[in-house]
Formats: structure tokens, sequence, C-alpha cells
């Protein structure tokens, strides 16, 4: 189990919050009022800050733990907009800033307090040991081998 803290970094914070019980991340929000243009990144502050902790101190030897930044499927499926980048590792403290793309064709102003990603919080494995093989060198085989990009299929059916 893990402990979650959120801390306000200015005034104009809107908390992050889970709508619903079982939602899987917390809303994020814009402190800022921008414009966001088509295809031009632009960073948003949320004015927050997070830290997540063990509850129990054997976790924290076999995991640590990221926050993603994540797009919300309202934002993407209605606005077109979606974050690019978003891991907040375990040691970071600072603010959270949220890098967004609008893939629309129009600019589309952000408000203050407008939801603009959401923060789902992992665990991770801490790995033992890191092996680097040579060109020479061959993975155990697996029945998928190296069949990559369409391998399964694609979006689109003929």
């Amino acid at each position: 189990m893990i402990d979650l803290y959120f801390k306000p970094t200015n005034e104009n914070t809107k908390k992050p919050i889970q709508a619903h019980e079982n939602d899987a991340g917390w809303d994020l929000y814009s402190t800022e009022e921008v414009i966001l243009y088509p295809n031009k990144p632009l960073k948003l502050s949320t004015g927050i800050a997070v830290q997540a902790k063990f509850i129990d101190p054997e976790d924290a030897k076999k995991w640590k733990i990221e926050a993603k930044i994540e797009g919300t499927s309202g934002n993407a499926a209605k606005l077109g907009i979606f974050p690019i980048g978003g891991v907040v590792d375990q040691d970071y403290t600072g603010e959270v800033g949220v890098v967004l793309v609008n893939g629309a064709v129009d600019p589309i102003n952000i408000k203050p307090h407008s939801k603009i990603a959401q923060l789902v919080i992992h665990a991770i494995p801490k790995i033992r040991k890191v092996n680097y093989l040579s060109i020479k060198d061959n993975f155990e085989a697996t029945d998928r081998g190296d069949a990559g990009f369409g391998s399964t299929g694609t979006a689109v059916s003929k």
C-alpha cells in the first residue's frame, strides 16, 4: 500500500481529485489561462507537488513509485488535446507540469482550473541486475521473437 501526498505550490491551485472511487488517476488542473495552438507543445502549471510513500518499508526495498501523467478520454475525444512525456520520479518534489499538445485545427483557450490531464501512480519493481549483451549474443527464444510493428494486425482491415 502507498500513502499519497499532494502539496499546493501556489495560491491558484485546484486540488487533484478522483471523480469516482475506482478511478485510476487524480485529475490535474491548469493554474493559468493560455492559448494552446495546434502542434505547438506548451508546458502548463498544475500548482501541485506530489509525493508517494510505501507504508511497509519492505515494499520500498523491492519497488519504486512513479507518478505518470496521462491524458483524459474527454479531452482527447472532444478537444483533441493530449499530454506528452510525463514521468514524475519518486524523488522529485517540485511542481508537476503538464506538456500539452493541441492535435486539433483551431487554437484552444485553456482557462484556470480546467482539467488538463490525470496523474496515475504505478509501483515499479526495482531491477536487481542489468546485463549488457554483445551484438553476437542472443536472447532466450520466445514464440513471438522479433515480430514487431503490425505483426498482430492494424486498425485498418482489408
